[in-house]
């Protein structure tokens, strides 16, 4: 009986919560649909006084600032660049305890924030609903209006770039930033790059030794080293390339190595013994520099005219492993591909997916070795799928790129 009845006291007890919790949330969307201000941080151009906002004239001048400089400058990375060098700052104001809050630069995502903040219009927002405030407005109808348009034709534009990006989530420069795909134009050409999410926050200082790499050298770079370490069983028939990248669990980038940390089911420790290995993870630390890329960086360009790519060194290391394993086994060097890559410390799927690179088109292979290949050719493309050995259906393969 004793459990009985601390079960039925303890249920009243969570009841009695649960109804104190609904009576205060209605209590606060009844103030809210009020107008009246149920505390938290002021935003900048307010102070609280009586519990009820009171516009601060110098703030509140700063404020239609900000608003105007948006327009002026046509984006909030823009803006923020703006106002850093003016010293603009968030508000400063002092909690009840007597402790100091604020009064540091604003980052883009509180810049976006406050343009889209409807306190500064009069009102008060509570669970997408809006009502009229008992506070001023400090910003009019048409400044708002203005800034809003903008705000959302920003938001609008699309963004075709990270659906392309493999590494997203998985790529960090040697100061824990997060690698962010983006792009940036040039004469009617679009270039990739991963860049240290430091820098695209206005932190450049805290950025690592690497703050922007191409993204197909860096993408061809970890399948150039992680596909020779494939397990068998890991393949599984799949593209070398995509498993590759799907084995990698994070890559640090710095200026002088790449720092790979691989899921162990997925590597054959044998084919790297110095790897730092857990049950969680291989740790691989590869030397590499991207000052002079050894790989061409991906260039889509905005009128589809072809120009000349640089050399790609992944793919010419690639094609003259195919010819001299080749010659290995018609030579009978090596009695087999399972041989050769034992011989050559490699996965025997990637040694079997490199070697149909030696019977490529004599104009492809040109191609290749004279920097004239399609710009979005880079081996991982290459090695997505398998290589077709008739010269015609190489080059259509070759001509679906750009």
């Amino acid at each position: 009986m004793g459990r009985l009845t601390l079960n039925v006291l303890l249920s009243f007890a969570q009841f009695e919560r649960e109804v104190t919790g609904e009576r205060i949330r209605d209590k606060f969307a009844a103030s809210k649909a009020k107008g009246m201000w149920m505390g938290g941080t002021p935003p900048l151009g307010y102070d609280v006084q009586n519990r009820a906002l009171i516009i601060n004239a110098s703030e509140a001048d700063t404020v239609r600032v900000i608003f105007q400089r948006f327009l002026e400058t046509g984006s909030v990375h823009a803006l923020k660049t703006d106002l850093d060098s003016k010293g603009v700052k968030s508000k400063l104001w002092t909690t009840a305890g007597g402790l100091q809050r604020g009064g540091f630069a604003f980052s883009r995502g509180a810049l976006y924030d406050l343009l889209g903040n409807t306190t500064y219009r009069g009102q008060v927002a509570h669970k997408g609903k809006v009502f009229a405030g008992q506070h001023d407005r400090i910003v009019d109808d048409a400044l708002w209006d203005a800034v809003q348009t903008l705000r959302d034709r920003n938001a609008k534009q699309p963004r075709r770039l990270a659906s392309g990006a493999k590494l997203i989530g998985k790529a960090f420069d040697d100061r824990g930033n997060a690698m962010a795909p983006t792009s940036a134009h040039k004469g009617g050409t679009r270039y990739r790059y991963y860049v240290s999410t430091a820098v695209t926050r206005g932190r450049a200082e805290d950025a690592g030794s690497m703050r922007r790499v191409p993204m197909a050298a860096l993408e061809d770079a970890v399948v150039a080293e992680v596909a020779p370490l494939l397990a068998r069983r890991w393949l599984a028939d799949q593209p070398v390339a995509s498993r590759a990248l799907e084995a990698l669990q994070k890559v640090v980038i710095s200026a002088r190595a790449l720092s790979l940390e691989l899921t162990p089911e997925a590597i054959d420790l044998d084919a790297a013994p110095e790897a730092d290995r857990s049950e969680e993870r291989v740790l691989l630390i590869r030397p590499i520099s991207f000052a002079k890329p050894r790989n061409s960086t991906t260039l889509i360009s905005g009128g589809g005219a072809r120009e000349a790519s640089k050399v790609d060194r992944a793919l010419i290391r690639a094609l003259a492993r195919a010819h001299a394993w080749t010659k290995k086994l018609e030579a009978g060097t090596v009695r087999s591909v399972a041989a050769l890559a034992r011989e050559e410390k490699l996965c025997p799927i990637y040694t079997r997916s490199i070697l149909p690179l030696a019977f490529l088109a004599p104009d492809l292979t040109e191609q290749i070795l004279e920097g004239r290949q399609p710009r979005t050719l880079t081996l991982t493309a290459l090695l997505a799928d398998p290589l077709p050995l008739d010269w015609a259906s190489q080059r259509a393969r070759f001509a679906a790129f750009i």
